[in-house]
């Protein structure tokens, strides 16, 4: 059998005039053309997905929305009918970016709509992430009131500052988003896809030894400053959190990494005495990879090049020192840090 070569390009010409008047975001032409291949090809499959796009330029019109029930609708007709149609008639590799006026006109139809905690995805900030204007979501997440002390305003604070600035500059709001919500942090850390951040994650997955749930992650911080300590400067510009053990214990870590960098070892002893039983109860939560040994209640500064744990640290009122690893060229260096059972008594947290 013969094929009529005109016959069976005819559609596709056809088709390929509605996809170029979508690609141009002509509305007008893209429904003409919709119409002639609708009259000659009334079976053709691309025919609703254009209907959908075709729609969705004509309702974006910038009228603001009335509440978070039409945001909400909005959103969802965006997300699970627009995109899926753009994929399959531009490509998935066209189709976010043919996406980004559609956000950004939802985004600013939103601006109006306060924060709630049951409508957080119909915000104006996380519309503005989709749409990849980061600055605008930076400046809808300051309008809501604390949001450093909720979990989705501050998880998308510190995407748009990783956009904006890299991960530098979102250490400390990645920092105190572990401490407030692990799981959220779990999500935002992966959608930056950011290669260190993800060296970092693998490390501490296959170290820490905690109950193997997401909420062990509130535990990532405290875990950094031991792995790498360089990040102190970063991670200590987190605010105060909710003051939980997994907090406490970075801070501390930040303490005593800060009188060893000053050499003061003489108030390192002194400082590690004073809240050995904090020390006791953040060790408690231990790694693999952390290097803990008894030593005498005189020792002195050794050197280590490795260590296994020692797990009577945490045995109430035995000698022990804490290691924190120092990272040099080749190897992990340590220094120790003495207590005894006196100590304990007195022992407070510290923030």
């Amino acid at each position: 059998m013969q094929l009529d070569i005109f016959s069976h390009s005819r559609d596709v010409m056809l088709r390929n005039d509605v996809v170029a008047a979508l690609e141009r975001r002509d509305a007008d032409s893209a429904r003409a053309a919709r119409l002639v291949l609708q009259g000659e090809f009334a079976g053709d499959d691309s025919l609703a997905a254009q209907a959908v796009l075709i729609d969705a330029l004509e309702s974006a019109c910038g009228v603001p929305l009335a509440n978070h029930d039409a945001a909400r609708d909005a959103r969802k007709t965006l997300a699970d009918a627009v995109v899926p149609a753009a994929c399959r008639l531009l490509g998935d590799a066209s189709a976010p970016a043919w996406m980004v006026p559609l956000w950004r006109d939802l985004a600013a139809r939103s601006a109006a709509l306060p924060f709630r905690a049951e409508a957080r995805d119909e915000h104006a900030a996380p519309l503005w992430l989709r749409a990849g204007d980061w600055t605008a979501a930076v400046d809808a997440v300051g309008r809501i009131e604390s949001w450093r002390r909720i979990p989705a305003p501050l998880a998308w604070m510190a995407e748009a500052r990783y956009r904006i600035d890299g991960l530098d500059a979102a250490w400390p709001l990645l920092v105190e988003l572990a401490w407030l919500a692990p799981k959220r942090f779990d999500g935002v850390a992966r959608s930056l896809a950011d290669a260190s951040l993800e060296r970092l994650r693998k490390r501490f997955d296959a170290a820490f030894e905690g109950r193997g749930d997401i909420a062990d992650l509130a535990w990532f911080p405290a875990w950094l400053l031991i792995d790498t300590p360089a990040l102190a400067r970063l991670v200590g510009q987190a605010q105060p959190s909710l003051q939980e053990p997994a907090e406490r214990a970075m801070r501390l870590l930040l303490d005593l990494l800060e009188l060893e960098r000053r050499g003061r070892h003489d108030d390192l002893i002194a400082g590690a005495a004073s809240c050995a039983g904090w020390i006791r109860a953040c060790t408690r939560r231990t790694w693999r990879r952390v290097e803990v040994r008894r030593l005498p209640f005189d020792a002195s500064w050794p050197r280590v090049r490795s260590a296994r744990i020692d797990h009577s640290v945490t045995t109430p009122g035995s000698p022990f020192i804490f290691l924190s690893k120092v990272r040099s060229a080749s190897q992990f260096s340590a220094r120790a840090l003495t207590a005894s059972r006196q100590s304990t008594r007195s022992a407070r947290p510290r923030s």
